[in-house]
């Protein structure tokens, strides 16, 4: 029973500028309830050691953020220029890292017409969150 009031009180949360616990947000608290925020939430913003890491209107985010995961040689070769959260794993003589990235439509493409040994994978709110604040 506590749990849908909690998830009540995050969905009142989302859709108002009120804050139940003052300078906190319920939904930081509690980030496995975020696939409730993502039926109610229009605009989104992750911290990051009290800082804003990203933000957007939640649409956008989803349609424009992804995780590269591949060689970090490869990886090291794009010319991406919205790198949300560099490399992470480089190790080992032929490592490979995770990279968050905003891609336009026409990057996404281009991407993934050079056919290279990288997985693309498009986030959620939920995998968005664990990537942001890794």
């Amino acid at each position: 029973e506590a749990a849908g009031l909690y998830r009540r009180m995050v969905a009142l949360e989302s859709v108002s500028s009120f804050a139940f616990q003052g300078s906190r947000w319920l939904g930081d608290v509690k980030p496995a309830l975020l696939s409730d925020l993502e039926r109610v939430a229009f605009d989104v913003a992750f911290l990051m050691d009290g800082k804003i890491a990203l933000q957007g209107a939640l649409d956008e985010l989803q349609e424009d953020c992804f995780c590269l995961t591949g060689p970090a040689q490869e990886i090291a070769r794009l010319r991406i220029p919205r790198v949300v959260r560099g490399a992470d794993g480089a190790q080992g003589t032929n490592p490979e890292v995770r990279v968050l990235v905003r891609l336009s439509e026409a990057e996404l493409l281009d991407l993934r017409e050079q056919n290279l040994p990288i997985l693309i994978e498009p986030l959620n709110l939920e995998a968005l969150f664990v990537e942001v604040t890794r």
